[in-house]
């Protein structure tokens, strides 16, 4: 009998056969790749908690979130729609107030599971601590709008469909054609006031977003110049992928007998921790410890599973020619994951100047889990620690110098308050850069 057992092992559809055996005798039961039912929703759901549980480093490592998992199970088991689905995702995991929780494949998941066109009634972006939305033409519902404002072309966002401004959020501005969102948003005047939006058909949706970035913000790289006075700027709008350290390099390679540097970060979302250690390794002369990383796991112990958590150290190590110069860095509210610690960085190990408003607090390696049902979600593992033990997951970084935003005139003026804006933030790094070259050794 073993000897015929082990033969029908080196037989693969005779493997295939125990496999599936094994699951339906361990799980109670096997799941289609796309099913979307109450079995699927609850075993998603498990999966994600198990992860969260093992991993999630903003859990507590004491507290118990039981009473909080019971809710959230029973209310996503019984969202039996995909939209309804995803939006009761997108809240319970908005109120855990992640910045980098966020859906991996929405597009995806939505067309596996409706198989409808998917089109956005609206563009949104972060900026100055704000959420802003920029509806498209023709997509707000006769009989929402407000009678005493007028139309603008800008928003401050809130919520969509009851779900706080996020990440999460923004992903809900999209529907099937005609679908009906809410999107909760301050006038004016500062009262708030929900548009019913449409989304609009596939042939007059765009996903393009309107001119709320720097003109170049399409292009994924690296620009620089020199201002007034020599001063050099770089303009580092990602960190990933690798090719951005030679690009960087060309860049300061070219402005090494500027007078000072100004490093712009704004829009930058970030990418890879190597990207970041090649960079800092610009700025200092040897090996420097500049941040540490924290991360949850559980551990095996007599009398069950207990959660603990690590950390190590990050380290620049010094190559190339070193820039000494005194160095100036922008930061928005678009500054997120890496580029906040490349950020704090250099602000912490080469005392440069942080110059423009607080970064969106997203300060975390992350994770992505791949659930039973189709969906993937990204989540924060390992937070962010300063030299100096604090951390800006969450809070952001709150820069030396802060060009304040005047919501009011945004909420007045639009975009073209937006514009104005972002170009007084260059002319307060640069002008802050020539003050500390009057001080600076050269």
């Amino acid at each position: 009998m073993t000897r015929r057992f082990g033969r029908l092992l080196f037989r693969p559809r005779a493997c295939a056969a125990i496999c599936a055996c094994s699951l339906v005798l361990v799980f109670g039961c096997t799941f289609a790749p796309h099913e979307f039912n109450s079995r699927t929703r609850a075993a998603s759901f498990d999966a994600l908690w198990a992860r969260l549980d093992s991993s999630y480093s903003y859990f507590e490592v004491r507290e118990d979130h039981a009473a909080f998992r019971r809710a959230w199970r029973k209310r996503l088991i019984a969202a039996d729609t995909p939209r309804l689905y995803l939006t009761e995702m997108a809240r319970m995991l908005a109120s855990l107030a992640d910045p980098h929780l966020s859906f991996d494949n929405f597009e995806e998941y939505w067309q596996d599971k409706t198989e409808l066109p998917l089109t956005r009634s609206a563009i949104a972006w972060a900026e100055a601590g704000r959420y802003w939305v920029a509806f498209h033409r023709d997509v707000v519902v006769p009989g929402s709008s407000p009678d005493a404002a007028p139309p603008a072309d800008c928003y401050e966002l809130l919520a969509v469909d009851g779900v706080r401004a996020c990440p999460l959020a923004i992903d809900l501005l999209q529907g099937e054609p005609g679908r009906t969102i809410e999107a909760r948003v301050l006038l004016a005047g500062g009262d708030e006031h929900t548009f019913k939006l449409r989304c609009p058909p596939p042939a007059t949706a765009t996903a393009s977003r309107p001119s709320t970035a720097p003109a170049d913000d399409a292009a994924l790289g690296v620009t620089a110049y020199r201002a007034a006075g020599d001063i050099g700027v770089i303009q580092l709008k990602t960190l990933s992928p690798e090719a951005v350290v030679a690009a960087f390099d060309r860049a300061l390679d070219a402005l090494s007998d500027t007078r000072a540097l100004v490093l712009d970060l704004r829009w930058n979302s970030g990418g890879s921790s190597r990207i970041v250690e090649a960079i800092l390794g610009r700025f200092v002369s040897d090996t420097t410890p500049y941040a540490r990383h924290v991360y949850r796991h559980r551990v095996s112990l007599i009398g069950g599973d207990v959660p603990v958590l690590f950390s190590f150290i990050f380290r620049a190590a010094s190559r190339g020619r070193t820039y000494h110069k005194p160095v100036v860095c922008i930061t928005d509210f678009n500054t997120a994951s890496s580029a906040e610690l490349l950020a704090c960085g250099l602000h912490d190990a080469r005392d440069a100047v942080l110059v423009g408003s607080r970064t969106i607090g997203a300060g975390a390696g992350v994770r992505s889990v791949r659930l039973p049902d189709g969906l993937s979600v990204q989540y924060s593992e390992s937070p962010g620690i300063r030299l100096n033990g604090t951390a800006f997951q969450y809070v952001g970084i709150q820069p030396d110098i802060d060009v304040p935003l005047d919501l009011w005139r945004v909420r007045e003026l639009g975009l073209a308050e937006l514009r104005r804006w972002r170009e007084e933030v260059m002319q307060a790094a640069i002008a802050e850069a020539a003050r500390c070259t009057g001080s600076a050794s050269e």
